[in-house]
């Protein structure tokens, strides 16, 4: 799928992965952007061969992609169906082949819903804090809902659910109609 973009350029951010993954294990420490340096860190601890162009570092998110989904079917988290579906939509297919780190997002994004469904509520928010090294405005809404979902599914501070319902709707209907 790389070949289907005109020119590198088009998705500049592969080449800034893809140099600052080869420097930090070269030794190298380069000087850009807090998250990307972050997440540069991040792929650079994967037990992968160091990548030489943007298409072999594409292949970081592949087999994240594919390690992912086998655990998750393995783990009985996905039936044959939905593997095959997901393995086939077309966004995961082109975003896992590209040197970004949407992959690296979509994987703690599934780690956090698993720790929420399992109700691990503390986990989930570490999961959630990591956010704020990846994408920060992921890390405001799952930090928000592993809350909110706490609070409903435990009726701590004795709210009643149909409250907490109509304070969450309340809100969301303010915030909407004040942007």
């Amino acid at each position: 799928i790389q070949y289907l973009f005109p020119y590198s350029s088009y998705m500049a951010e592969q080449i800034s992965y893809t140099n600052f993954v080869r420097d930090i294990r070269s030794g190298i420490m380069p000087k850009t952007g807090y998250v990307t340096l972050i997440a540069s860190y991040i792929y650079s601890l994967l037990p992968l061969a160091t990548p030489s162009s943007i298409i072999s570092f594409s292949m970081y998110n592949k087999i994240l992609f594919i390690v992912t989904f086998i655990l998750l079917k393995k783990y009985s988290y996905l039936n044959t169906n939905y593997l095959i579906t997901l393995l086939l939509f077309p966004s995961l297919i082109l975003y896992s082949s590209l040197g970004l780190r949407e992959m690296l997002v979509l994987l703690q994004m599934i780690l956090w819903l698993l720790c929420i469904l399992n109700r691990k509520y503390i986990l989930s928010l570490v999961l959630a804090f990591f956010f704020l090294y990846t994408k920060i405005y992921n890390f405001y809404f799952l930090g928000l809902f592993t809350i909110l979902h706490f609070v409903y599914y435990n009726s701590v501070f004795f709210i009643t659910k149909k409250f907490l319902t109509a304070i969450i709707i309340l809100f969301l209907f303010t915030i909407f109609f004040l942007n």
